[in-house]
């Protein structure tokens, strides 16, 4: 890994490729079948959600598909970051380079910090809040709604607190003065 970068691969595949990803197959079942995305959101399934759904509750479910295409707004950003922030050593002097990597944190930092947010939101305030702390808990019992919202959420909300913390990438805070490049 390079730990000489705000923005190293490992992260670069998390935030740039794999979640892009999921996010973008997340808003497929939405578009294509709505009636069993909407059945396959409950907690666990229940039978009488297999029929067809409200017209408002339609309109509200394909509107939080289109929500997940975010994922291309963030795979375009990850991917500037990555090519064209990231430092190339011997190829630029040092202030050039420092000045580079806090350029690169600072767009991390405002790419990462919405989805943080929503990590919260969705995980905390959304699905253990409206499901219960007993179904939430249950892991045993969750159906793929569950564990694509909660588990895999989980999952890349501890990512970015990684990322947020400082493993594996250069962080501007704990460089002394700059210099540790």
């Amino acid at each position: 890994m390079n730990t000489k970068s705000a923005f190293p691969g490992t992260y670069y595949a998390i935030f740039g490729v794999i979640e892009p990803t999921l996010l973008a197959l997340g808003f497929l079942p939405f578009t294509l079948d709505l009636n069993n995305s909407f059945a396959n959101q409950a907690f666990p399934a229940s039978p009488f959600l297999r029929h067809s759904i409200h017209p408002t509750t339609y309109v509200a479910l394909f509107q939080l598909g289109h929500v997940y295409l975010a994922a291309i707004i963030e795979a375009i950003v990850a991917f500037f970051i990555y090519s064209r922030l990231t430092p190339v050593r011997g190829g630029m002097e040092k202030d050039r380079m420092i000045r580079a990597l806090v350029l690169q944190e600072g767009a991390c930092k405002a790419l990462l910090v919405p989805f943080a947010i929503g990590d919260v939101g969705a995980v905390i305030a959304v699905a253990v809040h409206a499901l219960g702390w007993e179904a939430t808990e249950d892991v045993r019992e969750w159906n793929i709604g569950a564990w694509s919202m909660v588990g895999l959420s989980m999952l890349l909300a501890l990512s970015r607190w990684a990322w947020f913390v400082g493993l594996g990438r250069w962080r501007s805070s704990t460089s002394s003065a700059l210099g540790k490049y």
